[in-house]
């Protein structure tokens, strides 16, 4: 399926012929059953709700039964109960379904007779997304005050504020607005609002102006597909990437690396392959080429390719550093001792003795390089000096 916000690449809008896709879907019918529950319709919210449950996709079924379980466990309490047993829950699902002024009124009843500093800054937020201004800046002033004691969570919330002072005049800026909506919908952790920043990045795209801001964008739309576990969509979108944006071979190379991942996390060592595989063949150069061909001989030495691996290591071995500083030349030592080391570790898995121990004294004309600490330099020599020991009372053939 081509994905309607896939087209938005260039910056052009999507037409109404397309398709909508399956998180779009999504979003509409949440948002009607935010609508029902804000007006106290909980029967209807539940019943479209049940519907979505049925017919949606699994990454949107699962949160459609999360909201029925979140609806039905704050009509287990009656209004004559501590407040936000009952209002706050519902006031909770409100948001979580973009009902953000009736998430507010909810909540204000829920913190009614209570201590509200727990809810000041979803409060806020409510508020401002909803258009209340003057309210929202008065509960992130609020919140800053009960903050006082915790100074980590306080800088959140005067950077939140800030951010929320500056919306209004900057709201056309993308370098301004892709961090704006990323610490609005995703800072809350578990709570984390994907489906709504999915939202929020799509109309932000045609404000991308240059390749960099592009990828950022597309960065974040494709995290938000993920976290939701939307794995259709997140494919057919990355396929889609990378074909617009074939030029940026690090958002490509990313693109892949994370395919690689999944893969590899799911047992599937051939599908992973051939990602990395793609990656040092299609977008070679990246600034993490070194990183992704060390997943490669990982792998490879997993499944016992040894002649591939060592393949792969002599490259590492043989890639010379562009930058000639003391520090990076330590560096390029340290790989290429690490590398002829591991060729060793193959050559003895292959039984190979001989050429095992050859390349371990290849490797000790790199026992000084150094990684990213000093204990670095330490480890590499040690594990040289032990291996040359090791194999040279070895009988070799």
């Amino acid at each position: 399926m081509l994905l309607a916000c896939a087209s938005l690449v260039a910056g052009e809008p999507v037409t109404s012929s397309e398709k909508p896709a399956a998180w779009e879907i999504a979003l509409a019918e949440f948002d009607k059953a935010g609508a029902l529950v804000a007006q106290g319709k909980f029967d209807a919210a539940d019943a479209l709700l049940k519907e979505c449950e049925a017919k949606l996709p699994s990454a949107y079924s699962r949160l459609a039964a999360t909201h029925r379980e979140i609806l039905a466990k704050a009509l287990s309490h009656s209004e004559g109960e501590a407040p936000y047993n009952r209002f706050g829950l519902l006031g909770q699902l409100c948001g979580a379904l973009h009902a953000h002024a009736e998430a507010a009124e909810l909540l204000i009843k829920a913190t009614q007779g209570s201590d509200p500093k727990n809810y000041r800054r979803t409060l806020a937020f409510h508020l401002g997304q909803s258009g209340q201004t003057d309210k929202a800046l008065a509960e992130y002033d609020a919140a800053i005050g009960s903050a006082a004691q915790d100074p980590v969570n306080g800088t959140r919330l005067k950077n939140s504020l800030r951010l929320y002072k500056e919306r209004s005049s900057r709201s056309h800026e993308f370098a301004f607005m892709l961090p704006y909506i990323q610490g609005q919908f995703l800072s809350a952790g578990d709570d984390a609002d994907w489906l709504g920043a999915l939202r929020e990045f799509k109309r932000l795209m045609p404000m991308a102006g240059t390749a960099a801001e592009r990828a950022q964008g597309w960065n974040s739309v494709l995290m938000c597909l993920e976290r939701l576990g939307d794995s259709d969509e997140l494919s057919a979108l990355g396929d889609r990437l990378l074909v617009e944006l074939k030029a940026d071979v690090n958002f490509c190379a990313a693109i892949l690396a994370q395919r690689a991942k999944r893969a590899q996390e799911s047992g599937k060592l051939d599908e992973a392959l051939v990602h990395l595989r793609r990656i040092l063949n299609e977008f070679s150069g990246s600034r993490m080429e070194t990183t992704f061909r060390t997943s490669l001989i990982s792998i490879l030495r997993q499944q016992q390719k040894y002649e591939e691996a060592i393949g792969e290591l002599r490259k590492l071995v043989e890639a010379e550093s562009a930058q000639k500083n003391p520090a990076a030349l330590l560096a390029q030592a340290h790989r290429k001792g690490h590398a002829l080391l591991a060729i060793s570790e193959c050559y003895e898995s292959m039984n190979d003795m001989a050429r095992a121990f050859e390349s371990a004294l290849a490797a000790n004309e790199f026992r000084e390089g150094q990684g990213c600490s000093s204990c670095d330099r330490y480890s590499l020599a040690e594990k040289i000096r032990a291996r040359i020991e090791r194999l040279q009372n070895v009988p070799r053939h």
